[in-house]
């Protein structure tokens, strides 16, 4: 265990010293799931102000291998494939919406999004067949790279077009910025 926690302090960057004061000065989790969210949250943070050398980004962003797709994910595509996106590059998604109807926050969208822009919403249905998976298909967002990145890519199976997988270990909101408005879907 204690070579654990050296090794987590070493690739967060010190941040375990930080527990003592993230404790003082947020209320006590009141059940499982806040204990969960405290923990990426802080996690999440530790990295996002880990020192990597440069000051810049955790590095292995752009890679010649990610690990294996499996399951419904792996079935999501005709056939899957790597591509590294360049820094400025731009790529679209109709974002989720919870149970109460509320769309996912610009700033952290999930993992999936689409290669080409749509207008409407039998065009997004049709290229990314995404209302099996509850999606509303109100509004198409466009977001872009401020890094280099390798993500899973190919043609969405059931539909007529691209999509790409941001890899488990990269938050898109790491590596994509919001360009507004978004545009609602006709």
């Amino acid at each position: 265990l204690r070579g654990t926690c050296i090794i987590a302090e070493l690739g967060t960057g010190g941040a375990f010293r930080k527990l003592p004061a993230l404790a003082r000065n947020n209320p006590p989790p009141r059940s499982l799931t806040d204990w969960a969210n405290a923990l990426n949250n802080f996690f999440d943070s530790a990295a996002a102000t880990a020192n990597f050398g440069d000051g810049g980004p955790a590095p292995g962003l752009v890679r010649t291998h990610l690990p294996n797709l499996s399951g419904t994910v792996a079935g999501a595509f005709d056939q899957v494939r790597l591509r590294t996106f360049k820094k400025g590059d731009r790529v679209y998604r109709s974002p989720s919406a919870d149970e109460f109807g509320n769309l996912e926050p610009f700033d952290t969208p999930g993992s999936w999004f689409a290669t080409r822009r749509t207008a409407t919403k039998s065009g997004t249905e049709a290229q990314l067949n995404v209302s099996k998976w509850g999606n509303p298909l109100q509004e198409l967002r466009v977001y872009e790279f401020i890094e280099n990145v390798t993500v899973y890519f190919g043609r969405v199976a059931g539909g007529t077009g691209y999509q790409i997988l941001i890899p488990k270990d990269i938050f898109a909101r790491d590596v994509l910025k919001f360009i507004p408005p978004p545009t609602a879907l006709k």
